[in-house]
């Protein structure tokens, strides 16, 4: 009985970190175009335009935003789920790819990058936590 419970427990868990990731799982970075997104998604909260880049826009909804360029998506950005935000969980599942890590602005501020997997995160080392997914066309 334990065991059944501690299964259904699991199950219900797991459902719960799936749900803000629907429908962003059927977009794909460099094929799917910005009607079938829009399609997929909805309505976005809020549209910003890209500075000196006259076909390309940042379409924000709650939890991930879309970067458009010339009608088509080039990169999904999303928070990252309870998993992932610990960065030993992003060295660990993709510790056989090459992958590189690159400080940004900030003495805190990392980018980790799997180029084969077309994916990058930012890391803050003043919390400990991956604060963005960015998913992008893989090579």
């Amino acid at each position: 009985m334990k065991l059944c419970i501690g299964l259904l427990l699991a199950l219900i868990a797991g459902c719960n970190k799936i749900r803000p990731l629907e429908g962003i799982r059927d977009i794909h970075p460099g094929q799917t175009s910005l009607h079938e997104a829009l399609q997929i998604l909805a309505e976005p909260k809020q549209i910003t335009q890209l500075e000196g880049r006259p076909d390309a826009s940042i379409f924000h909804w709650e939890e991930y935003s879309l970067q458009v360029e010339n009608k088509l998506v080039q990169a999904i950005f999303r928070m990252p789920t309870s998993t992932e935000k610990s960065f030993l969980y992003w060295r660990h599942a993709y510790r056989h790819r090459p992958s590189t890590l690159l400080q940004l602005d900030g003495p805190d501020q990392w980018q980790y990058t799997i180029p084969q997997e077309g994916m990058a995160i930012i890391y803050d080392g003043k919390s400990d936590e991956v604060t963005k997914v960015i998913k992008y066309e893989a090579p």
